[in-house]
């Protein structure tokens, strides 16, 4: 089979993409978004429509298993932050309140010594 007109006929730096199509030496890529082309490739390989939107799909749906596994995480870290925040303000409340008690029970040792006294 003769290659078409409009390809150089200097193709030795070109590496040529062969389907098993028969003894066809060059076989064409057709998809609905793309015009008739030959396949000629440089170092790369031909993907076909199907191809692509399966690689899109599995991209897409390795970007949303990432998100849902980081945003999963950061709210994990968050609420053990919190609980560990909660569980330190609560015990230095109880220290106030510990401190509020010994005080309440000076004053009321120094105003019963005063009327104490009086008498």
């Amino acid at each position: 089979m003769k290659p078409p007109a409009n390809l150089s006929s200097d193709t030795s730096s070109l590496t040529l993409h062969k389907r098993a199509l028969g003894d066809a030496m060059f076989s064409g890529i057709r998809t609905s978004l793309q015009p008739y082309r030959l396949a000629i490739m440089r170092g790369m390989i031909s993907v076909t429509e199907p191809q692509v939107w399966t690689m899109i799909g599995l991209m897409g749906a390795v970007f949303f298993g990432t998100m849902t596994l980081i945003s999963t995480m950061f709210t994990r870290v968050v609420r053990s932050e919190i609980g560990g925040l909660r569980g330190e303000m609560n015990a230095r409340f109880d220290d106030v309140n510990g401190r509020i008690d010994n005080l309440d029970r000076d004053v009321q040792f120094l105003m019963n010594r005063e009327i104490n006294r009086d008498n």
